[in-house]
């Protein structure tokens, strides 16, 4: 179909839409590929059927012959065994899939008539119990992967077909899931899953999008339906006819919903007891009285155990290579149980260690855990709290750098932040204190209902101090005023006020000047603004 769409058809004529195209005129061509030999006769129309032949021998020889090393040594002996190859590409009916499958196999095995013979003489060949558009040659090569390649595989077919499996994405869901096993603790995690996926590729059971790009590859249907096949009785795949009923979802640790035009209730996910893992690809239709997140636990950012060779038990840190994160429209979000038990920790054990920028919007938070602002976190730089109803006060975040608060109307303290440079604080008129903040630098403040600056102005000291306000406290910024005497200090001033006699903003030009002489200067400026 054009676009690789998939072509079911239609009971009714009249709404098949293939049927519909063929009857429209002369000139309509509509080329459908398929494994499948009753779908004509389902389609109740005479079309032209070619059937596709498979490879001939020297073709299917050739084939095979070119999913292997190719280095001179290598061809010469590959000539010798071209008698117990031409039987494998004989026992896989000369399909292109299938030898694919099959060189990718014996890419892992030495080049020897021996290693040749026992993949010949294999019992997958024989084995029962497939379905039958599944092949013996998947399931040959399946059964040679590694207990933990076994799972990575299957778990790719909870990658909706035709979507891309992207290396960057799928690695840290196997590491989550404990599939990757640690054979010495100085390699990472990542770099173990990354061995897997490019082993996956080398054996033909995905294939990169490009010669030339191997991060995104896909998975053949047919090599999608075999690991799906597999994966039965832990991961279930919902395809458009099962959203209708939800198949049977019960008792499955990981569900894939694919994408479709039907709107997804939210009350079907609900019935897995036993789900672990949920991949949604498709629009859900969430009620009013959804249940919602109220509490994170410590087990969120837990270290978790990974399979280590030599019976050394190996643990790692939670989200180790995590550096931004964003927890947004957490409505009903009121605690996060994170305890400071960091003190003897290293990089490699505390949870989220490579955390540089990390954004909290609308939610009921109270507090920031503890766990967060670990003294041992070096990583953390940037810090964005919006929407925070609750929040009460931020303290002790040694490494923060840039803090931007925004509509925080409860929060009354931002201390302990030795290092930020950079602070904006947005309609947070309740903010009493500002303090431990020996290296400020820049300080914003945004505000069109005060009438009053906070007192803590007069404990920082900022190279830069900018300041939008109502009219009236930008009135009452005058020569000796006990709101000028707040600011007299700050080298540098800029203050934007809002006019409404002229319904918009007006900003004054930057005052720069020594603290002596800067009253005059201001007062100067603001009254040639006035006139």
């Amino acid at each position: 179909m054009v676009g690789r769409k998939t072509y079911t058809p239609h009971a009714d004529p009249h709404q098949d839409p293939v049927r519909k195209q063929v009857s429209t005129g002369v000139g309509c061509k509509v080329l459908i590929t398929t494994r499948f030999g009753n779908l004509a006769p389902q389609m109740h129309d005479s079309f032209y059927q070619h059937h596709a032949t498979p490879l001939n021998a020297e073709d299917a020889w050739s084939l095979l012959k070119n999913q292997l090393p190719q280095s001179p040594n290598q061809v010469a002996r590959l000539d010798l065994l071209k008698d117990v190859g031409m039987k494998i590409t004989k026992r896989c009916g000369g399909l292109p899939l299938a030898i694919k499958i099959m060189g990718g196999l014996l890419r892992t095995k030495p080049q020897t008539n021996r290693e040749w013979e026992a993949v010949l003489n294999h019992h997958a060949w024989s084995l029962d119990g497939l379905p039958e558009e599944l092949d013996q040659q998947l399931y040959l090569s399946y059964d040679d992967l590694s207990p933990q390649l076994k799972q990575c595989f299957l778990y790719c077919s909870l990658i909706p077909k035709g979507t891309t499996i992207e290396e960057g994405s799928i690695i840290p869901m196997w590491i989550s899931e404990g599939f990757v096993q640690i054979r010495d603790e100085s390699i990472p995690p990542e770099e173990v899953a990354a061995e897997y996926y490019h082993e996956l590729i080398m054996r033909n059971l995905i294939e990169p999008v490009s010669p030339f790009v191997t991060s995104h590859c896909t998975m053949h249907d047919v090599v999608h339906s075999f690991a799906e096949f597999m994966a039965r009785e832990e991961s279930l795949v919902l395809h458009d006819e099962q959203f209708a009923t939800g198949g049977t979802i019960g008792l499955v640790r990981r569900l894939s919903v694919g994408s479709t035009k039907s709107v997804l209730e939210w009350d079907l996910l609900q019935k897995p007891e036993s789900l672990r893992t949920l991949i949604i690809s498709c629009r859900i239709n969430f009620k009013p009285d959804a249940p919602a997140v109220k509490s994170v636990g410590p087990e969120f950012q837990a270290s978790f155990p990974l399979a280590a060779g030599g019976g050394v038990a190996v643990t790692s840190a939670a989200f180790p290579n995590l550096t931004n994160l964003y927890l947004e429209d957490l409505c009903e979000w009121e605690d996060w149980e994170w305890d400071d038990t960091d003190g003897d920790l290293t990089a490699h054990t505390m949870a989220m260690p490579a955390l540089m920028i990390l954004t909290i919007s609308k939610c009921k938070l109270s507090r920031l855990p503890a766990g967060l602002a670990s003294s041992n976190r070096h990583a953390l730089r940037t810090l964005y709290l919006f929407d925070l109803t609750n929040l009460t006060y931020v303290h002790n975040f040694p490494s923060v750098v840039e803090l931007i608060v925004y509509n925080c109307p409860v929060l009354k303290r931002i201390s302990g932040l030795s290092k930020l440079q950079d602070i904006t604080i947005t309609r947070c008129p309740n903010n009493e204190v500002l303090e431990g903040v020996p290296t400020l630098d820049k300080l914003c403040l945004e505000d069109a209902t005060t009438e009053t600056l906070p007192g803590y102005l007069e404990r920082v000291n900022p190279r830069y101090f900018e300041l939008t306000c109502c009219r009236e406290l930008y009135e009452s910024i005058s020569l000796y005023s006990s709101e000028w005497n707040k600011i007299r200090h700050i080298r540098t001033l800029v203050i934007d006020y809002f006019d409404p006699d002229q319904n918009s903003w007006v900003q004054l030009p930057p005052v720069t000047s020594d603290p002596s002489a800067s009253g005059v200067h201001l007062q100067q400026v603001m009254g040639s603004n006035q006139s």
